[in-house]
């Protein structure tokens, strides 16, 4: 048991990137199925990211739960015209992942980003899950993500999209592009 987070950047605290690159990171734990493994590239409480880009990272574990393959926040994520693509979050067993390029607890904006080719059991493009927060997506593309529960976009919050396309996301399951974390419904 125990904790595997942020392949490249762990903290409790908050996190500011700013025009840069996170490539290849792996938050990972295949040894007893007891782990938290969280953040590909970065796990932290609150994460802000302007004009960078995520590829290729990944977090996964065996049995137990796995979040943001490229990004995990506890609380709030901010993404602002950055890609975030052929990321993964997985459990090995087929048991919860979420959130393929980036998993949020609390609030989510969005703007002017890319989420592309990300993979993970819920959330294939991004997974917010907690409920009572906002979730807001504006001049973004959603496209070519895989899950079984919201190829997409999975959240247990209300889903603003403004401007924004979600399109060709493919779902494993019977719950849409977008669908809820939590409750394994369409949204």
């Amino acid at each position: 048991g125990g904790y595997s987070v942020g392949g490249a950047v762990g903290a409790e605290g908050n996190v500011t990137v700013v025009s840069s690159v996170f490539d290849k990171n792996y938050a990972t734990d295949t040894t007893d199925g007891g782990a938290v493994v969280a953040g590909g590239a970065i796990a932290a409480t609150n994460i802000t990211i302007t004009g960078s880009t995520f590829t290729n990272n990944s977090a996964s574990t065996a049995g137990a739960n796995a979040g943001g393959g490229g990004v995990s926040a506890v609380a709030a994520l901010t993404v602002t015209n950055s890609t975030f693509q052929n990321n993964t979050a997985i459990d090995v067993l087929g048991l919860l992942a979420a959130g393929g390029g980036a998993f949020a607890g609390g609030n989510v904006t969005i703007v002017g980003s890319t989420f592309t080719d990300n993979d993970s059991t819920v959330g294939g493009g991004f997974a917010q899950g907690t409920t009572g927060k906002t979730v807001i997506v504006t001049n973004s593309t959603i496209t070519n993500n895989t899950g079984y529960i919201g190829g997409g976009i999975a959240v247990d919050s209300p889903l603003q999209l403004n401007n924004s396309t979600v399109a060709r996301n493919y779902v494993g399951g019977n719950y849409g592009e977008i669908g809820r974390a939590s409750c394994r419904e369409r949204v």
